[in-house]
């Protein structure tokens, strides 16, 4: 049985028992790359089939594909650096030793800032929940100690905002503090120009509903969530953060990861790329802005290098590449 003929067995079998309704995958090397799906959107009967065109609410994802891209870009156009205090950019952002917070620390998971907190919680505004977020203490000292933060990320998706603000002053204009701008596609644009490629990401105001593969179902409404972001936080963020609220269809993603694993995309980034995704001699550290291979029960499965690297997002999808094979 070829990898293909498994991927896709595996798929059918656990549609079969009811784990998922439906699935897309990818898979590949400098030889060859495959891609499939089986299934469809929901468990219902005439439910839309799933495709290689479905588009998914990639959740964290979203963390190294696109902020973590934008952050290499600033950094590579010498707009901020790993070592530059989140404050320069964010000065609402201090008090409590954070401060001492750096775009390193960020993109490692090593802030000190809590995992996650409601921040949408009475109908709050986008305002109301950056005010929230600055207002977050650190439960540890910034370096202290790895802990999964994605308030982290919408810090660090806010201080992206800033770079953007005052690399293009004239087009993103506004308030201090005005909503993400993520949402446009010139935005996502510049990920494709980066990694040199075309098409397959979006923000869930730019996929058509009917077109996006439902999430959960709403334990209030008891209605399918489709063609929103999945993500409390990111959808007060006006659905699109540095945390989450990026859509991607397994083409685009699979597209995406191939450039990242050839060089011979991007040659000019090739440097920069392999000091994000190198794995720290730590083996509680991360990667910059990616996740590493556990030693026990990764979701890379257990045929993944010691150096390679992904990341994994809440609804269900997983991205991982191992650059020695």
């Amino acid at each position: 049985m070829t990898l293909t003929s498994s991927a896709q067995a595996l798929l059918v079998d656990a549609v079969r028992r009811g784990v998922f309704p439906g699935a897309a995958w990818a898979y590949g090397n400098a030889r060859e790359s495959h891609i499939g799906s089986h299934g469809s959107f929901t468990y219902k009967a005439g439910s839309a089939p799933i495709t290689v065109g479905s588009w998914f609410d990639l959740a964290s994802l979203t963390k190294p594909l696109y902020t973590t891209t934008l952050a290499m870009r600033a950094i590579q156009r010498d707009h901020i650096s790993l070592s530059t205090p989140v404050s320069l950019w964010l000065p609402e952002f201090t008090g409590g030793g954070k401060e001492r917070v750096t775009v390193e620390h960020l993109l490692r998971h090593e802030s000190g800032l809590a995992a996650h907190e409601k921040l949408w919680l009475g109908g709050a505004s986008f305002q109301e929940g950056c005010d929230r977020l600055f207002a977050q203490p650190l439960e540890a000292a910034p370096g202290e100690r790895p802990l999964y933060s994605c308030l982290g990320y919408l810090v660090l998706g806010l201080l992206l905002v800033q770079v953007a603000k005052s690399e293009q002053s004239t087009t993103l204009a506004g308030p201090r503090l005005s909503a993400p701008p993520f949402y446009n596609t010139r935005a996502i644009a510049q990920i494709e120009e980066f990694f040199h490629v075309r098409g397959g990401l979006r923000w869930s105001h730019e996929v058509p509903a009917g077109d996006s593969v439902p999430t959960e179902l709403n334990p209030t409404t008891g209605w399918a969530t489709q063609g929103t972001v999945h993500d409390e936080n990111a959808a007060l963020f006006r659905g699109a953060a540095g945390n989450a609220g990026l859509f991607g269809t397994i083409h685009g993603v699979a597209q995406l990861a191939r450039a990242m694993a050839l060089h011979d995309y991007y040659d000019e980034h090739a440097s920069l790329f392999q000091q994000f995704t190198a794995i720290p001699s730590d083996p509680l550290r991360r990667p910059l802005g990616w996740d590493r291979r556990a030693a026990e029960g990764s979701s890379a499965g257990s045929h993944f290098g010691p150096k390679s690297f992904g990341h994994l997002g809440f609804t269900g999808t997983s991205f991982w590449i191992d650059p020695e094979d």
